[in-house]
């Protein structure tokens, strides 16, 4: 047996979908047995109430909205000093979260470009030069394309 037939070395191949950052976070507080104030503290360079204060807010707000919000993130530094990783590690699991979002949206456009296309074509077979098809089958083909845009805009 190779190093390629390897049952280890063929999952290894298989890329992780990566997640929000938040759910390390949330692991990591469940492993420490912390909870948001402890973590907000553990944040802080110099312990003051202001600067808690701010940790505990951002921590709130990353928590609760990070994966629906992708330009919200969290002070890299006082991630890295509170888990006690470093700013790299933090900085590649944000990024591995962007790029996959970046990714699902290429997916997405793709999949409306193609849809878009087959619309056009039904539309192109309806719409003679000189007037309007009266095929039923046309016809109907197009009214199901609208009812399903309109029902994945709405």
């Amino acid at each position: 047996m190779t190093a390629d037939d390897h049952p280890i070395s063929q999952a290894a191949r298989t890329p992780a979908e990566p997640s929000h950052p938040s759910v390390f976070i949330l692991e990591e507080m469940k492993a420490r047995d912390w909870d948001r104030d402890r973590l907000a503290s553990a944040m802080c360079a110099q312990m003051s109430n202001e600067e808690f204060g701010i940790n505990r807010l951002a921590l709130d707000m990353y928590l609760e909205v990070g994966p629906n919000e992708p330009n919200l993130l969290l002070d890299t530094k006082a991630i890295a000093r509170a888990f006690q990783i470093s700013e790299e590690f933090w900085k590649n699991l944000e990024a591995a979260w962007r790029a996959q979002q970046i990714v699902a949206l290429h997916a997405e456009c793709a999949a409306l470009r193609k849809e878009l296309g087959e619309a056009v074509e039904v539309l192109r077979e309806i719409v003679l030069p000189n007037g309007y098809n009266t095929n039923p089958y046309l016809l109907d083909k197009a009214r199901a394309l609208l009812a399903k845009h309109l029902t994945t805009e709405g």
